[in-house]
């Protein structure tokens, strides 16, 4: 065996063949395993056995060079482990570096729970001993593998190797039916990342052959291995033309206070002693102020310098980091392939201290008043990287230099956390806090056994009932608590604090770049709604931003349409087309034209949502029902599902509604719009705002069902989270707002307000 702290196991394929004879590979690998404190189970020993059977790869292996070398379980740099590498030369003296994803798979255990985009289809699989998990398509999980590995591995390129990845399902034939993973949705990415079914081993063998039929593994191997991990510089030049203003536009440009902040926050982080010190830097800002502008130009500028192996931005909000994945694919490096600068983007749930005190040089959290209490959930696959701190202490700890954007007033949730005080309170006290949140975790965890038990009994007891869902979740809080007493003092012992020095730096951004750069609008918009000492004497200023209330949704969904260029197109082609015209005709044709203005329609989240549901004719439900006008839109979920003539008239999901041209057909939440713009938006304010005659304001209805389940009608702060999300909504706009107010009296308190 070759020695290595990456990987589980590595050796030549004579040494590996010559294991398995002698029955020492499976112990090796458990070995390896225990070294690297990998959790084993039955599933993980019997692919490991099947590595080495006649129906896996040694039947491959054979057939290769003696001194190729082969790795199983790899640590991937930025996380996860590939299942298996091969290390060589080709017959020309060229290195090269495959990866395989290797799958236990056969045709009949195997079938599609989601279809339509290859990156996010699920593969329902019942596994091992009849487990049943959901995992993406083997080959989508190899290509997202090569992504990572060309964006961080700097030998790949330094050192000409050749890195391929694929795919193996070794139970699995590509001609037998069902033959879901070989299906038409997925020819083009299996173009790019292949996959081979047991029916296939000649045509493996031949790739395996062309790449490494010439041997010499172990110098390719050791460059690879050994290699420094940094972001490469096709990851810096995608984040630098996306984000660095001089390349994507005066739009992104860093002006006033926001350059300002910009240059101290640069400073900031390189000049923190790595060893002795932290940096807390707090930017607060209203909406439109450049939070998110000046996030991404760090992003940008710290991947630049070359400086930092682990500059990362999280954020709370999915429909974020879904949208930027969605817009960096659009980004073509090499073969129109690369779409790299993803890799920069994390949630904040993922950011946990197995990395270590201060093993994130820089963590820019845009959003971060949407920072909630908890990391885990008890559906996380590895239970020894969970956590037992709070997530503010997480990131404080896990980063040297930790940037927190906020807006005190954005917290949609009950269970949001994230405000510039609570922030500010544990950076001045980090040590003792962490101590603290130690000490208390270590007397819950004495309580975990009577826990268990207790889970236990409910567990069984749910097996005797025979409800298979409740059998489920008291099966996976039974396995979650178990693993919390296996991994719970790990935990402990990896939040030990070191650093006492912690410099604190906060800014204000105060210029609108949003509402057309009007402060007078945001801050009227914040008196209407919360009735601000500060803000008592603003006035509307009409000439700085549009502003209207509809009395039907009917007419504020018109204005809304009239002010979206692709709207007033679609509009135009369906009259001139008449029966002919066609969603997906109009479509292709706009690929061509260059639409410079958006609008959207939003609305508070007070009507169901069914996401597998699609009307009989083939629409998207319209689940927004007002029935005394008569009016009813879909939300922004799953347009992908629309079929006949419907099809293609909706944004495929909520991640993409705001930035894709169709989702003018469709209604956004609060959820689907924090954090990003439009031009002009639509507000529709549903029955949870009401208006108050004695007290003259605005309140929170908690009679009226809030279909979001981390809004809490019970909680005391309904009103203040209710306010929130309305304030998020009616600024999203960077020309003008309207709305129409399913409560009359609100609609007449907003025409007030107006003329005062």
């Amino acid at each position: 065996m070759i020695k290595t702290n990456k990987a589980v196991y590595a050796a030549t394929l004579k040494d590996f063949l010559k294991d398995v004879e002698r029955g020492e590979f499976i112990e090796a690998m458990k070995d390896g395993s225990r070294k690297l404190s990998i959790p084993e189970n039955d599933s993980q020993i019997k692919a490991w056995d099947d590595y080495g059977s006649k129906n896996c790869l040694r039947p491959l292996f054979e057939k290769l060079p003696d001194d190729v070398v082969v790795c199983f379980e790899y640590q991937v740099p930025v996380g996860g482990r590939i299942d298996c590498m091969l290390f060589g030369k080709d017959k020309h003296g060229r290195s090269n570096a495959i990866h395989i994803e290797l799958k236990q798979w056969s045709n009949n255990n195997v079938e599609i729970c989601y279809d339509g985009y290859v990156f996010k289809t699920t593969v329902e699989v019942a596994g091992y001993k009849g487990v049943t998990k959901h995992s993406s398509h083997p080959s989508a999980q190899a290509e997202e593998y090569q992504v990572h590995l060309e964006n961080y591995i700097v030998a790949l390129k330094e050192n000409n190797i050749e890195l391929t990845g694929l795919a193996y399902c070794y139970n699995y034939d590509s001609k037998e039916e069902p033959n879901v993973l070989f299906g038409e949705s997925y020819k083009e990415l299996l173009s790019r990342c292949p996959l081979y079914g047991k029916d296939q081993k000649e045509d493996l063998l031949r790739v395996l052959d062309n790449l490494l039929g010439g041997g010499k593994g172990l110098p390719v191997f050791d460059s690879f291995i050994n290699s420094e991990v940094k972001p490469t510089k096709k990851l810096q030049d995608a984040a630098k033309n996306m984000f660095d203003g001089r390349f994507a536009g005066k739009e992104f440009a860093l002006v006033g206070a926001q350059l300002d902040a910009y240059n101290e926050i640069m400073g900031a982080i390189q000049k923190t002693d790595k060893e002795n010190e932290k940096t807390v830097i707090i930017v607060k800002g209203g909406p439109g102020t450049g939070k998110s502008v000046i996030a991404m130009q760090l992003v940008s500028g710290l991947a630049k310098t070359g400086k930092f192996s682990n500059v990362y931005y999280t954020t709370r909000a999915t429909t974020l980091i879904h949208g930027y994945e969605t817009i960096l694919k659009d980004i073509n490096y090499k073969d129109g392939k690369d779409n790299s600068a993803i890799d920069l983007f994390k949630k904040n749930s993922t950011i946990k201290p197995c990395v270590g005190e201060s093993g994130i040089d820089a963590l820019i959290v845009d959003e971060a008043h949407r920072i909630e209490n908890k990391s885990n959930d008890m559906n996380d696959k590895d239970a020894s990287l969970k956590t037992h701190l709070s997530q503010i202490m997480n990131m404080l700890f896990c980063s040297r230099v930790s940037v927190f954007f906020i807006d005190d007033l954005q917290s949609v949730k009950s269970i949001e956390i994230g405000r510039a005080s609570n922030i500010k309170d544990a950076a001045e006290h980090y040590y003792e806090r962490i101590v603290k949140e130690n000490n208390s975790y270590l007397e819950k965890y004495k309580q975990l056994d009577d826990k268990i038990t207790k889970a236990r009994r409910n567990w069984e007891l749910c097996l005797q009932l025979g409800d298979a869902k409740k059998t489920n979740d008291a099966r996976k809080k039974l396995k979650s608590l178990e693993a919390e007493k296996k991994y719970g003092l790990e935990w402990v012992k990896a939040a030990t604090p070191n650093v006492k020095i912690i410099n604190i730096k906060e800014f204000d951004l105060t210029d609108q770049f949003r509402c057309n750069g009007s402060n007078n609008y945001v801050y009227w918009i914040e008196h209407v709604l919360y009735k601000t000492e500060r803000t008592k004497d603003i006035k509307l200023d009409k000439n700085k931003y549009e502003f209207g209330v509809f009395d039907t949704p009917q007419e504020l969904y018109a204005k809304i349409r009239s002010l979206d260029d692709f709207a007033n197109y679609s509009d135009k082609r369906e009259k001139e087309l008449g029966v002919k015209f066609s969603y997906s005709q109009v479509n292709r044709e706009a690929e061509e034209l260059e639409f410079k203005q958006t609008a959207r329609l939003v609305a508070g989240w007070c009507w169901r949502w069914k996401q597998e549901k699609t009307e009989l004719n083939g629409d998207l439900l319209h689940e927004i029902r007002i029935p005394e006008h008569g009016f009813s839109m879909p939300w922004e979920t799953l347009g992908r599902k629309s079929t006949g003539p419907f099809k293609d008239k909706y944004a495929p999901n909520a991640d993409v509604w705001l930035i894709d041209k169709r989702g003018i057909n469709q209604v956004g939440c609060n959820h689907s719009a924090q954090g990003w713009e439009t031009d002009y938006v639509g507000v529709i304010i549903a029955s949870d705002l009401k208006y108050d005659a004695q007290n003259d304001c605005l309140y929170g209805d908690e009679k009226v069902k809030n279909y979001d389940k981390n809004v809490k009608q019970e909680q005391p702060d309904f009103t203040r989270i209710t306010k929130n999300i309305y304030r998020v909504l009616l600024t999203r706009g960077k020309k003008g707002c309207f709305i129409f107010a399913c409560d009359p009296e609100v609609g007449k308190y907003f025409k007030r307000c107006m003329e005062k």
